[in-house]
C-alpha cells in the first residue's frame, strides 16, 4: 500500500507514517467541512466536489431517497431553485 507520496507504508519511517496519518485525518476533516459549507451556503460546485463521480448518497438506511451523484447536479439545482 502506498501513501500520497508513493512511499510504501510498510517501508515508511515512523515519522513518515505519522505524517501520512495526520494528512489523512486532515483530508477527511476538509471533506466534511466542504460538504457542510457547500450545503449551508448552497454552493453547488463545492457541495458536488465532495462526491465520487459514481457515488451514491443514501439519506438513511431505510430511506427511499437514494441519490446517484452523477444525477446530483440536476437534483441539487432543483432543490436550490425551490429554496
Amino acid at each position: 500500500m502506498l501513501d500520497r507520496y508513493d512511499v510504501p507504508m510498510t517501508d515508511a519511517t515512523p515519522f513518515e507514517a505519522r505524517l501520512a496519518r495526520l494528512e489523512a485525518i486532515n483530508d477527511i476533516l476538509r471533506l466534511s467541512a466542504d460538504y457542510c459549507r457547500g450545503a449551508d451556503r448552497r454552493d453547488l460546485e463545492l457541495f458536488l466536489s465532495v462526491w465520487a463521480p459514481e457515488g451514491t448518497w443514501r439519506v438513511r438506511p431505510d430511506s427511499r431517497w437514494v441519490i446517484k451523484t452523477r444525477n446530483a447536479e440536476t437534483l441539487s439545482q432543483r432543490m436550490i431553485a425551490q429554496g
